[in-house]
């Protein structure tokens, strides 16, 4: 079965205390949209080398076309194939109890201050498990994904974009094999950004030796959703658990347990990524994932994300897509041919067949005339392939 695709999901550990906290439930609210915050060390004095085509932050968003252009008709990928490719109990196991505690606090207190302290202890203690389990190495070991060029994604009948595409021609770059992750960019990239308690001026961020960097992500792309997994099982890396302050929600108090509302996976093992630019290739790596316990919604927050960050001075607007290598095989170059406003392809292996495409189309919003969707393909051995979907959220 599937059903149209959506762009938000979760998935944890200590089975046992779940039972001591579904005895009452309550309505979601609506989260609010949390302010972009990072970390990580940073300066206030730092400044980047320019980027050859870097533009003034007026200019950065996109030029997001206006008129209807219906094209694209995403359904998405098969519901069990999708969960298999995002879930990751350990964590979805702990977002159950600690989103549990959340909504029935108010409940807790008006059994007495002794029963809201309890049930804080066992949460807060089944943090610390999965802290200690994450930091293991033991994330590596769930079972296994399905790899990018796995995922049946599937179309509807009145979808037209594949017949935008050019011909495929005979492009080797991309291999059966699907050793790799792929992002959808722009205009769904957003600058992350950290501002000074005192003065509220933006703060310059620094890498591990002390060179300014700028830090981006991508919040609207459904391939994020699938990256977790995909990391964990492909590259393994070592992590190192840090905890984010209470989120702030639409209406009421911020959802936390004892201070903690997100649970950020950071990176030890240098993760590279490559940002595909009309300028050619920036290189680029993962530095965190940050996912709350509670569900969020698109229109009020931009969690669950994933924060990458390079050393080049470029904005959000010129990061077409991003690449990441699973083995050597990478991109030589990035030749970007701009066939419409509605459709771009790029050459990464410098053989003038084109490996990625992007057909932009638009679609009827709640209370808009148009909001942008796009859908980007990649050519295996002559054959375009769905690899990524992005749309803008339509909020009531």
């Amino acid at each position: 079965m599937m059903t149209k695709i959506h762009l938000r999901g979760l998935s944890v550990l200590l089975i046992p205390l779940i039972c001591l906290f579904l005895v009452s439930s309550c309505k979601p609210k609506q989260e609010q949209e949390q302010e972009l915050t990072a970390t990580n060390t940073y300066s206030d004095t730092a400044s980047l080398p320019s980027h050859p085509s870097a533009q003034t932050e007026q200019e950065e968003s996109a030029d997001i076309p206006v008129e209807t252009h219906d094209i694209i008709d995403y359904i998405g990928v098969e519901d069990a194939v999708r969960l298999r490719a995002q879930s990751y109990q350990p964590f979805t196991a702990l977002s159950v109890l600690a989103t549990s505690f959340i909504r029935k606090k108010d409940s807790l207190r008006s059994a007495g201050r002794d029963a809201l302290k309890e049930s804080e202890k066992s949460i807060y203690a089944a943090i610390l498990d999965y802290k200690r389990y994450a930091e293991s190495g033991k994330l590596a070991d769930e079972d296994a994904p399905p790899a990018l060029l796995e995922l049946p994604r599937h179309v509807g009948n009145t979808d037209s974009s594949f017949s935008q595409l050019p011909d495929a021609g005979g492009a080797s770059f991309f291999r059966d094999n699907g050793n790799f992750f792929f992002i959808g960019g722009a205009p769904f990239v957003q600058k992350v950004v950290d501002y000074d308690s005192i003065t509220f001026q933006e703060k310059s961020f620094t890498d591990s030796k002390g060179n300014p960097e700028l830090r981006f992500q991508v919040p609207d792309s459904e391939n994020v959703y699938y990256l977790f997994k995909s990391i964990m099982h492909f590259k393994k890396p070592r992590i190192k658990i840090s905890f984010g302050g209470p989120v702030a929600v639409y209406d009421g108090p911020p959802d936390e347990v004892k201070g903690i509302g997100s649970i950020i996976h950071n990176f030890d093992d240098h993760i590279p990524v490559v940002f595909l630019t009309e300028d050619g290739l920036v290189p680029a790596r993962l530095m965190y994932y940050q996912v709350p316990f509670t569900e969020q919604y698109r229109c009020y927050s931009d969690y669950p994300r994933f924060v990458f960050a390079c050393n080049e001075n470029i904005v959000a607007s010129e990061i077409l897509a991003m690449y990441i290598p699973y083995d050597d095989h990478r991109p030589k170059g990035c030749a970007v041919n701009r066939k419409s406003k509605w459709l771009w392809t790029a050459d990464i292996d410098d053989d003038a067949i084109p490996d990625i495409a992007c057909a932009i189309g638009t679609f009827e919003g709640i209370q808009s005339d148009a909001l942008l969707e796009m859908l980007w393909f990649v050519n295996v051995n002559g054959e375009w392939k769905i690899i990524d979907y992005g749309n803008e959220p339509s909020c009531t």
